[in-house]
């Protein structure tokens, strides 16, 4: 996936890595591996997708490393409370 974005949260954020697996699964269920973020000043927070279309899995990651609430925040609201 090239220029594309994922919309987490009511937020859409600029897809950095974005692949649809469809080796064993069914055409429509694929196999997701999508690492979407949104830079905010020097910050970075994002999420990393995996699991398949149907069953995604989120974890959050940031750069420079925050909490995971932290990292909800940024992507939420665009700042830390």
């Amino acid at each position: 996936v090239r220029n594309g974005t994922y919309t987490a949260y009511t937020r859409e954020l600029s897809i950095e890595r974005g692949r649809l697996l469809f080796a064993g699964q069914s055409l429509g269920n694929p196999g997701l591996d999508v690492r979407a973020q949104r830079r905010i000043g020097t910050a970075t927070a994002g999420v990393h997708v995996r699991g398949t279309l149907l069953r995604p899995q989120l974890t959050f990651y940031s750069d420079p490393p925050m909490s995971q609430s932290q990292i909800a925040s940024m992507i939420i609201v665009g700042r830390t409370l």
